[in-house]
């Protein structure tokens, strides 16, 4: 390959945690060329922008990128969803549900779900988009301590941030409606969601979480929080964990709850779980298990394909199993 002064005059670095998707628009903006220009110079006749990029990121993507810039390929695929493999997962697939893993849902050039949480702030300051944005967890800015958008402030449509306009600097237009997303109303954070993207983070980073007097590690964390999920609100004929719960702000009404996957909901809907979440493993298991009792939650509410992890298999079996109850 020519070397990288011969081919491009602009080279943006990739900056700490930002999403290749976004480099990659960077790029080509700071070049005077469109997306799909850029996709035609790399890989010429192999389209790559109706996809999701972060999640998709084929192998000579990622070479050719490690050629433009000269990182490691180590440092490339950190900038993907490939970064959080064996950990919230055991493999990334290019389709089909991930846990903890937002879909973007993407449909020729535009997206369908509200997979991409972004802060206006730090969009307005110039900072990238992060990969942490397709993170179920993440609701919320640590640097200006205010809840993230999912959306458009303005039309509410999911943002496809490949579409958006970087030409003019502090103004980056919707692609659906033209509103500046980098201006949006400051919302309160949720303080037990938000400290519970702050124990996800720390699990990430570390490799263990605390979870009441037991150290667990990161994979065992994160299988068992999901599984909680599922039991957290009544279903059909089922009860839930906080339907009952001695905790009132638990309790949340049952016309307000999405019928999909977690990873599915908005991000006003993924509150109130991360928050009662993060109730439950502050003092694990006694809340649950009050809760658990006071309900009558089934055993088979928590079951998963997979064997529970040791820390929420030892709570399961003080619950009182199903069958008992035929």
């Amino acid at each position: 390959m020519a070397p990288v002064s011969l081919q491009w005059c602009a080279h943006p670095q990739l900056a700490r945690d930002e999403a290749l998707s976004w480099w990659l628009h960077r790029f080509a903006w700071a070049n005077a060329i469109s997306n799909h220009t850029l996709e035609r110079q790399l890989f010429g006749g192999r389209a790559f922008w109706p996809r999701d990029v972060d999640r998709f990121a084929p192998v000579l993507l990622v070479d050719q990128c490690v050629s433009l810039l000269g990182l490691s390929k180590e440092r490339m695929e950190a900038a993907t969803l490939r970064r959080y493999e064996g950990v919230l997962y055991p493999r990334l697939t290019i389709d089909g549900w991930l846990p903890w893993i937002m879909p973007v849902g993407v449909f020729h050039r535009t997206q369908q779900h509200h997979g991409h949480a972004y802060c206006p702030h730090c969009l307005g300051e110039g900072r990238p988009m992060r990969v942490a944005g397709r993170l179920a967890f993440e609701i919320a800015c640590i640097r200006h301590q205010c809840l993230l958008w999912d959306a458009c402030p303005r039309c509410d449509a999911p943002v496809t941030f490949a579409r958006v306009q970087l030409i003019m600097a502090g103004r980056f237009p919707c692609p659906a409606c033209g509103a500046n997303l980098a201006v949006a109303p400051r919302r309160p954070l949720v303080r037990r969601a938000f400290a519970f993207e702050h124990r996800c983070h720390a699990a990430l980073r570390q490799g263990f979480s605390q979870v009441g007097t037991t150290r667990v590690s990161a994979v065992e964390f994160f299988a068992g929080t999901r599984i909680l999920l599922r039991g957290l609100y009544g279903r059909r004929y089922l009860n839930g964990l906080t339907d009952t719960s001695t905790i009132r702000c638990l309790r949340w009404a049952s016309a307000a709850r999405p019928t999909t996957p977690f990873e599915h909901w908005r991000l006003q809907a993924r509150l109130h779980p991360l928050a009662a979440l993060e109730a439950y493993l502050r003092d694990w298991p006694k809340q649950f298990l009050r809760d658990a009792r006071r309900s009558g939650v089934y055993r088979c509410r928590f079951e998963s394909t997979a064997a529970n992890p040791p820390w929420l298999a030892n709570a399961m079996a003080e619950i009182e199993p199903a069958l008992s109850h035929v």
